[in-house]
């Protein structure tokens, strides 16, 4: 079989895979839409921007400003002045917000274990790296650098 073709099906697979199994998991939540990164990522850092967000998704600005509009109305998170930029906003988890990450991350810990369950270390140092080179072949230009893969 075409090798790159049997490739881009495995990684399509696993991406559907994944967000249906962490979909059904987190509808308790009410966090669908792949919303419950944000607040993974915005609990776990708070006063993050909205755009360095975005490069840490590798999302366009204006879709993380659809869904922090979206966590916003939930009560989950809150912007406040950025104190160097007046343009800029800061984010971080409310109260509530930091009470449904504890649950989330508990929730999604398991599943990402459970992905991995059987797969070597060391097999997943390679996988990373070749996602990582993946991932750089095919980013646009002025895509701008990204630290999705950073831990």
């Amino acid at each position: 079989m075409y090798q790159p073709n049997l490739i881009a099906r495995a990684v399509w697979a696993v991406c559907r895979h994944q967000q249906a199994g962490l979909s059904r998991l987190l509808a308790p939540y009410r966090l669908g839409g792949g919303s419950y990164v944000y607040l993974l990522i915005i609990a776990e850092n708070p006063g993050i921007t909205q755009i360095e967000l975005s490069s840490r998704l590798a999302i366009d600005r204006a879709t993380v400003s659809k869904m922090l509009a979206i966590l916003e109305r939930e009560n989950l998170i809150r912007r406040f002045p950025h104190p160097d930029d007046r343009r800029s906003a800061k984010l971080e988890a409310t109260p509530q917000g930091m009470e449904t990450f504890d649950r989330l991350a508990r929730t999604v810990t398991g599943f990402r274990l459970k992905m991995l369950e059987g797969i070597a270390p060391e097999e997943q140092e390679i996988t990373l790296r070749t996602l990582r080179k993946i991932l750089a072949n095919i980013r646009e230009p002025g895509d701008g650098e990204s630290d999705f893969f950073r831990q």
